[in-house]
């Protein structure tokens, strides 16, 4: 029981956190489009919490919507071979906007899927099989971000997050610390992108279902690119510092992005 809610907790916390990492890796604040996004494939679908990985090669889409103020960011992500693995639906404010400083305030629903076993009546005898199953999140987070050059942002993320369903993980707290490089030209029109972040998870549980948990983590996301094309390539790491949660110590993966 411990390890599935720290699974969720890691589930929940990269439907969160990788619409983040893939707009600092992208995003220079220039004149937004009204309508823009990335699809990309990867070939492990890994969450920076090291408790919980897809394993296999995995799409994930994420898409923003909006020009001023207000944006919908809607996420989709699934395994290759068509299963889902968790739906964001991203409702975002930019509170305040200077040359320097930018604060964002978002309301998040999600719903990540897992696979189960029912039992099913079958010509009166009882079958075991395969579900999916989904369980619901909502949450709210604060993004406060300080341009300290054209292209060097330091930024930080207050998350809470709570499971809808009692047998889920039911209280989730996300602290990260990031920092980020941004479109840092190497040689002919080639440009590199490098987003760093300490961060703390603390998993708890009102209903004293399951020990609380907590962690620290180091990850690092580097994006190359060339300019005027849509595509790029993006590799990450992810290593635990001190933590309770179950989990591989070290994790990896590399993507191909579109941008559009």
């Amino acid at each position: 029981m411990k390890t599935t809610y720290s699974i969720a907790g890691a589930m929940l916390f990269l439907s969160f956190i990788l619409p983040v990492r893939f707009a600092l890796a992208q995003e220079v604040e220039q004149e937004r489009k009204a309508f823009e996004g990335t699809i990309g494939i990867t070939n492990k679908g890994v969450s920076q919490i090291p408790n919980f990985t897809l394993g296999k090669p995995a799409i994930q889409s994420y898409t923003r919507i909006g020009k001023g103020k207000f944006t919908f960011e809607p996420e989709l992500r699934f395994a290759t071979t068509g299963r889902p693995w968790d739906f964001v639906f991203r409702w975002q404010y930019r509170m305040m906007q200077t040359d320097k400083f930018r604060l964002r305030v978002a309301l998040n629903s999600v719903l990540n899927f897992v696979t189960s076993t029912v039992t099913e009546t079958d010509d009166e005898d009882k079958v075991p099989r395969d579900a999916i199953i989904a369980r619901r999140f909502i949450g709210g987070q604060v993004l406060p971000e300080y341009s300290l050059t054209k292209n060097l942002s330091v930024g930080l993320l207050v998350l809470y997050a709570r499971g809808i369903e009692k047998t889920t993980l039911r209280n989730l707290n996300f602290i990260v610390f990031n920092t980020a490089l941004s479109n840092i030209d190497v040689f002919d029109g080639w440009t590199v992108s490098l987003n760093s972040q300490v961060y703390y998870l603390g998993i708890e549980d009102m209903d004293d279902m399951v020990d609380d948990e907590s962690g620290t983590y180091f990850s690092s996301n580097a994006v190359l690119a060339k300019r005027g094309l849509p595509f790029s390539l993006s590799a990450m790491i992810n290593k635990s510092l001190h933590t309770e949660i179950s989990g591989d110590d070290f994790l990896w993966s590399a993507s191909v992005i579109y941008s559009y």
